[in-house]
C-alpha cells in the first residue's frame, strides 16, 4: 500500500506532465485549493474542474512557465506535508522575467489529496509584474 507522502508525489508528478485522469484518480471528492488574494488567479478552486481552471489560468497569464518541485516535507503517513517549489516564468507581455518559490501546505484524507494552501514568496511583488504585464501588453 502506498504512503500519503506516495500518492502526494505522484499527483504533483501527474499534474506536472497534465495527466488529468491520475490527478482525478488521486484527488478527494471535497478537494480545494486556495489562492491568495492578492494573486490575479485568488479564490479557490474546487475538484478536478476547478484545478483545470487554475492551471489553464496561471498558464494564461503567465509565459514560459517552469514549476520544478524541490522538497517534500513530511512522514509517510502523515496527513499534513509542506511542498517546497520553484516557480519561474514571465510577465503577461513577456517582456520581464521572475523567479519565485512557493512553500505550499498540502492535506490528505483517506488516502487522497483534499487541500492545497500555496504561500508565494512575495505575492505584491507578482501583482505588480502581472499588472506591468498587462498595461504593456
Amino acid at each position: 500500500m502506498e504512503s500519503n507522502k506516495q500518492i502526494l508525489q505522484k499527483f504533483i508528478e501527474a499534474a506536472q506532465r497534465l495527466d488529468d485522469e491520475t490527478v482525478g484518480a488521486l484527488m478527494h471528492p471535497a478537494f480545494v485549493v486556495h489562492e491568495a488574494a492578492g494573486l490575479p488567479y485568488a479564490g479557490e478552486y474546487h475538484g478536478l474542474a476547478g484545478w483545470q481552471k487554475l492551471f489553464s489560468t496561471v498558464i494564461g497569464i503567465w509565459r514560459d512557465v517552469a514549476i520544478k518541485t524541490e522538497m517534500y516535507i513530511g512522514a509517510d503517513d502523515a496527513e499534513d506535508f509542506a511542498v517546497l517549489m520553484a516557480f519561474s516564468g514571465k510577465s503577461p507581455d513577456g517582456q520581464e522575467g521572475f523567479q519565485t518559490r512557493i512553500l505550499e501546505h498540502w492535506r490528505m484524507k483517506d488516502g487522497k489529496v483534499i487541500e492545497v494552501w500555496p504561500h508565494y514568496w512575495d505575492t505584491h511583488a507578482m501583482r505588480a509584474l502581472y499588472e506591468r504585464g498587462q498595461k504593456k501588453g
